[in-house]
Parts: structure tokens; C-alpha cells; sequence
């Protein structure tokens, strides 16, 4: 794990404003500003969330937006911010955490989406650059082993690759730039465990 402080930015993006909110990496406000969207609209976002958070380098600032392309994106990972696109359905059932009614509101919108960014960051796809290709790998799966000897939650399946189907869509990865917590010291330990025993697995099936 990296001790490298991380600041968390939701975008509730529009045609005409962006509703942008802040916070700290343990979730305490620090700003939110609404930006029209153009050019200096889009460069004013990038100057504020580098000042409100003093950050020394965009990589360690986290945006989460639920759209996975467009000027806004574009501009975010062009500067060097850490994007992440938030699925729509799973905003759904975040937007419950902070009201019953599951209403849109841009400004809880923008707050949901920095804190969902923050505690499960499981549900995030980060976005690595936008002329990078999608593609889908088609493939066999064989499970090693069921469970692994290491965590009776936990099956090793090996994946091997038929073919590759290219999109010519934006490509994602799932979890690059997150600093993981874990629960408490035990869960470190096990996740610490189950990846070594897989490396090991992964070696015998060479």
C-alpha cells in the first residue's frame, strides 16, 4: 500500500455546468464549485481542484464521473487526474445511502460519486487514456483450485485467452490508482496470502 495522500473529486456533469465536489481521503468535505462547461470552464475545474486540495501532482486526485468519454474526460486525464467512470445503475443504489427518495440532485449527485469512489472502489473502472482501445478477450476459464487452500472464500481460475475482439472504444482497467484500506490487520494478512499463493499457482501452470 502506498502512503501517498489521495484527495476524492465527483463530477455531476451537464450540457451547460459541471457540479464538482471535493473531499479528503477520509472523506471530509473540502469544496464544491459549479463550472460552466467550454474551455475555461473545463481549465477552471482542473486549476480549482489542484488549489483546493494542494495537491502536489494531479495523479493524486481521483475523480469519479458517470460517463466514460467526452470533453470533460478528455481534459481530466489530458491534465493528468486519476478518471473514473461510475456505472449509472450502481449510482442508483449509492444515491440511496444519502436519501430515500433516490431523486437527482447534481450538487448530492457530485458528493455520491466522490464517495463512492472513496469506499468502493471496486465499482470504479479507471479510465487510462482516451485514445487507448476497448477490446473483449474471449477465453476458456478452468478453475485450479476450489477452494484455494488459503481462504475457503476464495477460487483460482485460469483464463486462457481464444481471441481478442477490438471496439475502438476508450479501453478501462478495474482498480489501478486506488490505495486500498483493509479492514483491520487480519484481512491484510489474508489478502497478502491468497495473492501469494496465486502467484504460486500461476508458476506451476507454466
Amino acid at each position: 500500500m502506498s502512503d501517498q495522500r489521495q484527495w476524492f473529486a465527483g463530477v455531476d456533469w451537464g450540457s451547460q455546468s459541471h457540479c464538482v465536489f471535493l473531499a479528503d481521503d477520509e472523506g471530509r468535505k473540502v469544496g464544491q464549485r459549479d463550472f460552466k462547461h467550454g474551455g475555461e470552464g473545463l481549465a477552471a475545474m482542473a486549476d480549482w481542484l489542484m488549489s483546493a486540495a494542494g495537491a502536489a501532482e494531479p495523479g493524486h486526485i481521483l475523480v469519479a464521473i458517470e460517463v466514460p468519454h467526452g470533453p470533460v474526460v478528455e481534459m481530466l486525464v489530458e491534465r493528468g487526474f486519476k478518471v473514473h467512470a461510475i456505472n449509472p445503475k450502481q449510482m442508483d443504489r449509492f444515491r440511496d445511502r444519502f436519501t430515500m427518495s433516490g431523486a437527482k440532485d447534481d450538487s448530492r449527485d457530485a458528493e455520491v460519486l466522490a464517495s463512492c469512489l472513496r469506499t468502493d472502489p471496486r465499482c470504479a473502472l479507471t479510465i487510462l487514456d482516451g485514445r487507448d482501445l476497448a477490446f473483449t478477450a474471449h477465453a476458456t476459464a478452468t478453475i485450479v483450485e476450489e477452494p484455494m487452500s488459503v481462504s475457503d472464500r476464495v477460487a483460482a481460475v485460469r483464463l486462457d485467452v481464444l481471441a481478442i475482439q477490438d471496439h475502438g472504444q476508450p479501453r478501462f482497467t478495474i482498480e489501478a490508482g486506488i490505495r486500498w484500506r483493509w479492514t483491520d490487520a487480519q484481512a491484510e494478512r489474508d489478502d497478502a496470502a491468497i495473492r501469494a499463493a496465486l502467484v504460486t499457482l500461476a508458476a506451476l501452470a507454466e
